[in-house]
């Protein structure tokens, strides 16, 4: 943490003349060998004050930075940058570092998620049998199975780290016991607490591999502080700490933050747009062919739909449901019939693209150390039964 006296990139720096991408790949190399993660900053974005030099608008550097190894971000993951206004007796903006965030007053319910590592439980696939109604329309059983499953991972799957912490604690007391070289009985528990061990430590690797987004998996050593590395640094990227309002001042206080966004979001749906009737889209839009387009009225068969939704990544981010594509596929047997008479009713008309169409609007940052609402990108999640439909229809017409 302090004056690095180099930038990363042209992102932290304004004016002056050109900068030296040859220092600049120098420096990340060297952050990068270290294993060190930039903390990210909040406040104004330039540190230094520098001199303004004839034809040249005065230069604004990003010099003061605080770095972090995977060891700070795991045990201070929330971990950022604050960064003070400058006075007239230095160049640079003072700087603290905050190992802590903002407690609001208010408490926020936990939302649901679906974890994938329940599917390793011994008695998850009966638990599902026990709790899915064939009868039941598609939503109001995965509706009454999210309260289901919140009282089973209460009740029976329990908290993978307290579980972690209890059997560390059985297989210390019987490896210090005096008796244990002689005893038997001390040497077969032994074995029954490390097979526990490993199949906790197994959910709790799959547990992390599901939050971190990750794509790959290692096949030697246990992945679980990798994706939980991953998991923080993806997390500090996309927390909202303090942007810029529209007349260019800080705000930090969330309830401003909130409407900040909701009004950003507000101007641009109720913007009115000017449709441009002569636009040619014969080059730039495919066409469909007439065979193509008779498939459409052709009836669904339930293996097109299962071959729609098998062909998703397991992982891939829920919808408003919280339900991720690895559970529809792992209980297919169960769930199935449920998701093709779904499809099946939208394609019919039977069920309207307004009712069944539930999306979640998430913010996912352009780039590091944002400053306004537009740099966002927003994206719609979708449930997996409505992506389902979309990619059966994307099939059908051979996109």
């Amino acid at each position: 943490m302090g004056d690095f006296n180099d930038i990363s990139s042209f992102d932290e720096w304004v004016g002056g003349r050109n900068g030296n991408p040859r220092r600049m790949r120098w420096f990340c190399d060297q952050i990068n060998f270290c294993g060190l993660c930039d903390l990210g900053a909040v406040s104004p974005r330039m540190t230094w004050k520098g001199p303004k030099l004839p034809g040249c608008a005065r230069l604004y550097e990003c010099l003061d930075k605080a770095f972090g190894n995977s060891m700070l971000l795991q045990t201070m993951p929330d971990s950022f940058l604050k960064v003070l206004p400058r006075t007239q007796f230095s160049d640079h903006n003072p700087i603290i570092l905050s190992v802590g965030f903002k407690i609001s007053d208010r408490r926020v319910k936990k939302p649901f998620r679906f974890e994938a590592m329940w599917l390793l439980h011994d008695n998850f696939t009966d638990f599902i049998d026990a709790n899915w109604c064939v009868q039941d329309h598609l939503e109001t059983n995965l509706d009454n199975l999210q309260f289901q499953l919140k009282e089973w991972n209460r009740e029976v799957f329990g908290l993978v780290e307290k579980r972690k912490a209890d059997l560390l604690a059985r297989i210390n007391g019987i490896q210090k016991s005096k008796s244990y070289p002689f005893s038997n009985f001390l040497y077969n528990l032994e074995r029954q607490l490390q097979r526990e061990l490993e199949e906790v430590l197994r959910a709790e690797e799959f547990k992390w591999f599901q939050k971190s987004r990750t794509t790959w998996v290692s096949k030697c050593d246990r992945n679980t502080r990798f994706y939980h590395l991953s998991t923080n640094i993806q997390r500090k990227r996309s927390r909202i700490i303090a942007l810029k309002d529209g007349s260019g001042n800080w705000v930090e206080d969330e309830d401003t933050l909130k409407s900040l966004v909701v009004t950003h979001f507000k101007q641009i749906y109720q913007e009115e747009v000017v449709t441009d009737c002569n636009l040619i889209t014969n080059f730039s839009f495919p066409t469909v062919l007439d065979d193509r387009l008779q498939n459409l009225g052709l009836v669904l068969s339930d293996e097109e739909i299962k071959q729609a939704l098998f062909s998703m990544g397991p992982f891939k981010a829920p919808g408003d449901d919280r339900f991720p594509p690895v559970f529809f596929q792992a209980n297919w047997s169960k769930v199935g019939l449920d998701i093709c008479s779904f499809v099946k009713k939208l394609f019919n008309g039977s069920l309207s693209v307004k009712e069944a169409n539930k999306t979640l609007i998430t913010l996912i940052p352009k780039k590091d150390n944002l400053e306004y609402v537009h740099q966002f990108r927003h994206i719609s999640l979708c449930s997996v039964h409505y992506k389902c439909v979309t990619k059966v229809l994307c099939n059908t017409l051979d996109f």
